[in-house]
C-alpha cells in the first residue's frame, strides 16, 4: 500500500511555506493514498504515535481549524489543510495519512512521530554562579520541545553570565540523554568548566593631563 508521507525536511518546508503562501495543495503524492476515500463519509478519526499531545487536542484542531469534521464528506482540501496544522503546531517530526474503509464510511488515520520533550535541564561545574538564577535565564525550560536551536541560544546565554562576573574563559559543553521511548523525553546536560578569573597585573594611564593618575587608580580599585 502507499503511504502519503509529510516530513520536515528542508525541501518539504520550502516547499510547504509556498504551497500555504498560494493556498495550493500538497504534492499529489503526499495524498494519493487517501485520496481514493474522497467524497466518502467520515466515520472515525484516528491518531497513532502521539504520547504528549492528546489525541483530544488532536481532534478539535483538525475538526474545528482544519474543518476535517466527523459526519463531513472527505475531501482532499480538509485532509490537505489537518496535515499542515498538525505540522504547524512544531511538535511532529512527521506525520502521514492514510484511510481506510470503516462502518460504511472511511476511518482518517494519522500517523505521528513526536519530537521528544526535555524532562530535565543540569548544570554540571556551576560554582561562581547562582544555579537556580542561571536556569531560569534559560531559553530552554523542562517540558519544552528539544530544540538544538534553543540549546546553542542556551550556552550563549551561560557565556554571557560568565563573562559578566569577569569570567571570559569559561566553557560550556553539552551532553543529551537517549530519548527515552516510554514517555519520548529527554535530558540536557549543560557540563561547565569556568576557567580562571583573569589577572590584572598593571595598568598604565597614558595621555591624562586634567586628572592625576592616581585619583583614577583609586577608582578603578
Amino acid at each position: 500500500m502507499k503511504k502519503s508521507f509529510w516530513k520536515p525536511s528542508a525541501l518539504i518546508t520550502s516547499a510547504f511555506l509556498a504551497l500555504t503562501a498560494t493556498g495550493f495543495l500538497m504534492q499529489n503524492s503526499l495524498l494519493s493514498q487517501v485520496a481514493k476515500y474522497e467524497g466518502k463519509k467520515i466515520t472515525y478519526i484516528e491518531f497513532r504515535g502521539n504520547r504528549n499531545v492528546s489525541g483530544k487536542t488532536l481532534l478539535d484542531i483538525v475538526e474545528n481549524e482544519a474543518g476535517l469534521k466527523r459526519g463531513d464528506k472527505l475531501t482532499i482540501n480538509a485532509v490537505d489543510r489537518a496535515l499542515k496544522t498538525i505540522f504547524n503546531l512544531g511538535k511532529f517530526s512527521y506525520a502521514r495519512v492514510e484511510g481506510e474503509f470503516f462502518e460504511g464510511g472511511v476511518k482518517v488515520i494519522f500517523y505521528l512521530q513526536e519530537l521528544p520533550v526535555v524532562r530535565e535541564i543540569v548544570l554540571k561545574g556551576v560554582e561562581e554562579l547562582n544555579e537556580q538564577e542561571l536556569l531560569e535565564a534559560l531559553p530552554l525550560k523542562e517540558d519544552d520541545i528539544y530544540s538544538d536551536q534553543k540549546v546553542a541560544q542556551a550556552v550563549q546565554v551561560i557565556l554571557a553570565k560568565y563573562r559578566e562576573e569577569g569570567l571570559f574563559n569559561a566553557i560550556v559543553k553539552v551532553r543529551k540523554s537517549e530519548v527515552d521511548p516510554e514517555d519520548n523525553t529527554l535530558v540536557v546536560k549543560f557540563l561547565i568548566d569556568e576557567g580562571e578569573d583573569i589577572k590584572i597585573s598593571k595598568i598604565n594611564i597614558l595621555g591624562v593631563k586634567s586628572v592625576d593618575p592616581e585619583d583614577l587608580y583609586a577608582v578603578m580599585e
